[in-house]
């Protein structure tokens, strides 16, 4: 009897358990979890500029913020063009870039994206900002700044001067616009040249109207480059703000005189014999005739002058000591339509195969 009682009371406490069990689990799942150690982003998504001049740097500051109570991280932070880089200010007052960024809970950032505007005077440039984020609510997420006119800064027409393949020596000459926004408030106080084979000479002073943009003169700049390679210079514009506009100008400037090939390797084969002679020629890019006036070859390296109409031949030969030395330079100089050029052939010795 007494075992039966004992029984039917550990059933009961047990059901009771059970149903209390029940109770505190339905209630834990009716509790809303509480926000620790989760983040939350809270930054403007669009910042909007009435207007901006072309060419200088757009200011732009980014405030984020983490709203929530746990580490709030941003990577994978790319801008959408080459103009610009996100930056923020280090404790001694330095710009760094930002590729990604930890803010603690309740923590505050700003960020700073010197955009430099491009285009010309009524576009609508849109610059943004893309970002991934570990808040639940925005795993990606983008800042956007417009600007809705572009007020046209200092620019020529057209806006890269560049002049292709012209002889050492020779001329050649290009007009260039000088064109501002009509609501550009500064004057222009000259225009140069940033190299001396490069000159700027104004041939007119008219001012025109053309849409947004006034068109202040005409400006011839010609090129007579006095070495042959590619060359660079700028076209420098000071404007009484005291800015200069730079535009890049551009030759590629070629010696009166072409030596074919510039680079021989030695020794050669002749069917199955080994030779440590070849040939070198320069001819005039005028179609003019050639004179050499000197050459200089490494010591036992031979160089024998051969004439033909209108060209010069070298007979390049190699002597036993200059074999398998490497790489050698032959230097020289020659005349065609009565300018001077230089040239030079490289050679390469590999020695006995």
């Amino acid at each position: 009897m007494m075992a039966r009682r004992k029984a039917a009371f550990l059933c009961i406490v047990l059901c009771m358990a059970m149903a209390l069990g029940g109770f505190w689990l339905r209630r834990q799942a009716t509790v809303p979890v509480h926000a620790a150690g989760v983040p939350k982003l809270l930054a403007p998504s669009e910042e909007v500029f009435a207007e901006a001049w072309a060419g200088r740097r757009l200011p732009v500051r980014w405030i984020v913020e983490n709203a929530g109570s746990g580490e709030l991280v941003l990577d994978n932070i790319r801008v959408s063009c080459a103009c610009a880089s996100l930056f923020r200010m280090t404790p001694k007052g330095i710009l760094e870039p930002v590729a990604s960024l930890r803010l603690p809970a309740g923590g505050k950032q700003e960020l700073h994206w010197p955009i430099t505007v491009q285009g010309k005077s009524g576009d609508q440039p849109v610059f943004r900002v893309f970002f991934r984020t570990n808040d639940p609510q925005l795993p990606e997420g983008s800042f956007t700044a417009k600007v809705e006119r572009v007020r046209g800064d200092v620019s020529i027409r057209p806006t890269k001067l560049n002049y292709g393949a012209i002889l050492v020596g020779s001329t050649r000459k290009q007009n260039v616009q000088l064109v501002v926004d009509k609501e550009y408030p500064y004057e222009i106080r000259q225009v140069l040249a940033g190299e001396g084979w490069c000159q700027v000479a104004q041939v007119t002073k008219d001012k025109r109207p053309d849409g947004d943009e006034v068109v202040i003169a005409e400006y011839e700049v010609s090129v007579t480059p006095d070495t042959p390679g590619p060359l660079e210079t700028e076209l420098l514009v000071h404007t009484t703000d005291g800015e200069v506009r730079k535009f890049p100008v551009s030759v590629v400037a070629q010696a009166h005189v072409e030596c074919r090939p510039k680079s021989l390797v030695f020794p050669r084969y002749l069917g199955r014999q080994l030779s440590w002679e070849q040939e070198a020629r320069l001819d005039s890019l005028a179609g003019g005739d050639v004179e050499i006036i000197s050459v200089e070859a490494p010591a036992g390296v031979e160089v024998e002058v051969l004439q033909e109409a209108g060209t010069r031949k070298l007979r390049i030969a190699l002597q036993e000591q200059a074999r398998g030395k490497g790489e050698q330079f032959i230097h020289g100089s020659a005349r065609a339509d009565g300018k001077e050029s230089p040239f030079r052939i490289r050679i390469f010795s590999r020695g006995e195969p």
